[in-house]
């Protein structure tokens, strides 16, 4: 194969990668070989690890592509799983993803604050309101003139009469 001898020169003599070489890499899984796509694929991640692109940005880029390959090609949990681990190592790609679930839990935790307090003052509001019309029920106010001042509906009012 070609293509694979020519990206093992190029790590070989620590050459950067361009974009054709990328290209070249990513497509020796998809080419005829002795070997399956799953293997060849294993040998191509262990190949990216040894490979020195223009950027860890890039690098990460194609271990991403590889994960996506991996996905596709790889139906063993187990094996999916090593080979996830062989592309994490070096790889800014894990920290992103830690930083990333962490940065995505924290605006969950304070989305989920914010909207309890919201509800807790709601309700407060509410309770606070019931209360008050209460009140001005047992001190015999007009339906209207309760409804008017707390914003509750005759109904609501009413409801709290039988209560």
């Amino acid at each position: 194969m070609k293509a694979l001898n020519s990206i093992k020169s190029k790590i070989r003599n620590k050459e950067t990668f361009n974009g054709e070489d990328i290209v070249s890499l990513i497509s020796i899984v998809f080419m005829k070989s002795d070997f399956n796509e799953k293997e060849l694929l294993f040998e191509v991640g262990d190949l990216t690890n040894k490979a020195r692109f223009e950027s860890d940005f890039v690098k990460d880029q194609v271990k991403s592509i590889l994960l996506i390959l991996g996905n596709k090609f790889i139906k063993d949990k187990e094996e999916l799983k090593n080979f996830g681990d062989i592309m994490m190592e070096s790889s800014h790609l894990l920290s992103f993803v830690k930083r990333t679930s962490g940065d995505l839990i924290e605006e969950g935790r304070k989305e989920g604050k914010s909207i309890g307090i919201g509800e807790g003052v709601e309700l407060g509001r509410k309770d606070g309101i019931i209360s008050v019309a209460k009140r001005m029920l047992m001190r015999g106010m007009d339906i209207d003139v309760i409804s008017e001042l707390t914003g509750l509906s005759i109904e609501e009012i009413n409801s709290l009469k039988e209560k």
